[in-house]
């Protein structure tokens, strides 16, 4: 018998949003190249793949301290106090799936969404490999390396545990 990889559970912290707290699952190896490699195109007529990227994020969110942001006549039901775009009212938990997102705003979902690529991304170096090679720590030596190939610098980087 061989070994199962568990899913490891992340939790993730934004030091640009104090207080945000989120639980979420690793993904993927196959998924987190697919994501990367995805653009963003909002004019895509096909909405399943206009959503995909939240798509992929929310099956990941296991939970959050996510609750709806202030109603404003723009984004209320006439004669209500429901949000048009997901039906919550203001304070309500917002729920870890696409339709709870469609009320949030695009920047803060990407920041969300950049951040927890981030964090699976990023190595654990067993702590025995992690002294201290020619004076270039390996985790870091291994980070650079990773970077070449994809830029992780310019993605926000949550804190997690």
């Amino acid at each position: 018998m061989g070994y199962k990889p568990q899913r490891k559970i992340y939790d993730l912290e934004y030091a640009d949003y104090p207080g945000l707290e989120i639980k979420a699952t690793s993904t993927s190896l196959g998924k987190l190249m697919h994501l990367s490699e995805m653009k963003l195109d909002l004019n895509e007529s096909d909405p399943e793949k206009r959503l995909e990227v939240f798509g992929v994020f929310a099956g990941c969110v296991m939970t959050w301290n996510m609750e709806h942001p202030e109603l404003t006549e723009d984004n209320k039901q006439p004669d209500s106090m429901q949000c048009k775009d997901c039906g919550l009212v203001e304070g309500d938990p917002v729920p870890t799936t696409v339709q709870g997102m469609m009320c949030l705003e695009l920047g803060f979902m990407m920041s969300l969404i950049f951040g927890w690529m981030a964090a699976v991304s990023r190595v654990n170096v067993p702590k025995e490999l992690s002294l201290s090679d020619g004076g270039r720590n390996i985790q870091e030596e291994m980070m650079r390396q990773l970077a070449q190939h994809q830029n992780l610098s310019t993605l926000p980087t949550p804190s997690f545990s």
